[in-house]
């Protein structure tokens, strides 16, 4: 099919019964609904062209057909409607979604779809993911609203130099940020923290950052915010570093910003307090952490319920004796214990156990 310029209606299905490459030269075409498939073998087609490509509702590459899509530097794949990619499929070039609807990216693939250039401008839509989405080596997300539902956008940072996110721009859902860190402060803005500055090089650090209703963490008594995020990193912490993590109106679920704390996710599967209470009302927080694992953020109405008769500090000779009475427990993993050299950046130096539940006095030390 060698065709320029002009709109096509209606429903196009293109299908060559040969295992072969059908090369499509589609410049400054639009469509309505673009199919390609195969009958009975698997076609690869190769679209080329030097200007835009539009489709105004649907591309359908099915399970029996490959896609290559390609051309000039300028070639734009211009998507105002859905994706679905059921086969083989290639973006190399600009994928625009500018749509005024709605738009979706639906894949029955088990690994799901990668873009490599994508742009996002949808002042009105969102755009919904019904697979896993990895970004390749550019991302310009200018306008609008991602949402992924419960499944996963994938940015590397080390393939995608260029990522530009600007501030109207909203990612609902799930998204890994891969990005390789030394000792220097790290901002990541696709995952809303940044990893301050510490002596360890971490080497590739993966962020998986989870927001809406299913993000909600909920142990024994304890309730988050509607996000949460995991942190992995190549080489373990040997030295705290501090995190600052960050989140949107929308997951306050009516908590009271006034008094917020981060909370982290042990090895054993429990949940504990990682440092004090702090003031969340512009939904920043800040803690200082030993290990890299899962946190989130919850209020002081959501704390475990201790009720804590005494605590006492003495001096003996160059250190500090610490020493707490609890009058009740109730699923009290234990207590972290924090040091600070100027009374308002605090550090990990151990934790004692808890007692679980408990309605006898106890004593520690």
């Amino acid at each position: 099919i060698l065709t320029t310029g002009g709109y096509i209606p209606g429903r196009v299905i293109i299908d060559v019964p040969v295992n072969s490459n059908y090369i499509t030269s589609l410049a400054g075409r639009s469509f309505k609904t673009l199919v390609l498939t195969s009958s009975s073998h698997t076609p690869t087609y190769q679209v080329s062209g030097g200007s835009n490509i539009t489709i105004l509702d649907t591309l359908l590459v099915d399970a029996t057909a490959k896609l290559t899509f390609s051309g000039n530097s300028n070639s734009v794949l211009n998507l105002k409607g859905n994706l679905v990619v059921h086969g083989e499929a290639n973006f190399p070039n600009r994928v625009l979604f500018d749509g005024s609807k709605n738009q979706h990216v639906v894949s029955n693939k088990v690994d799901g779809i990668g873009l490599q250039y994508i742009q996002i401008v949808k002042p009105q839509g969102s755009i919904f993911l019904h697979t896993n989405l990895d970004i390749g080596t550019d991302f310009t997300f200018e306008e609008g609203t991602i949402q992924t539902q419960e499944h996963l956008l994938t940015i590397d940072y080390s393939n995608s130099p260029n990522i530009q996110i600007a501030s109207p721009a909203q990612i609902l859902g799930n998204v890994k940020s891969i990005i390789e860190i030394g000792t220097g402060e790290v901002a990541i803005g696709t995952a809303d923290l940044i990893i301050g500055p510490g002596e360890d090089v971490l080497g590739k650090v993966e962020v998986i950052r989870r927001s809406g209703e299913a993000a909600t963490i909920e142990h024994d008594q304890t309730r988050s915010i509607q996000r949460n995020w995991e942190i992995h990193a190549q080489t373990p912490l040997t030295q705290p570093r501090q995190l600052t993590f960050m989140w949107n109106e929308g997951e306050d679920d009516d908590m009271d910003l006034s008094k917020m704390r981060v909370w982290k996710k042990t090895a054993s599967g429990e949940w504990v307090a990682l440092g004090d209470f702090a003031d969340g009302t512009e939904r920043v927080i800040s803690a200082i952490t030993h290990k890299l694992t899962q946190f989130t953020i919850a209020d002081a109405h959501n704390s475990l319920p201790i009720d804590l008769m005494s605590f006492t500090v003495t001096l003996e000779k160059d250190h500090a004796l610490l020493r707490w009475f609890t009058k009740s427990e109730h699923n009290n993993m234990g207590f972290e214990i924090e040091k600070s050299s100027d009374g308002k950046t605090f550090y990990s130096i151990g934790f004692v156990n808890g007692q679980g539940t408990s309605t006898v006095l106890h004593e520690y030390q």
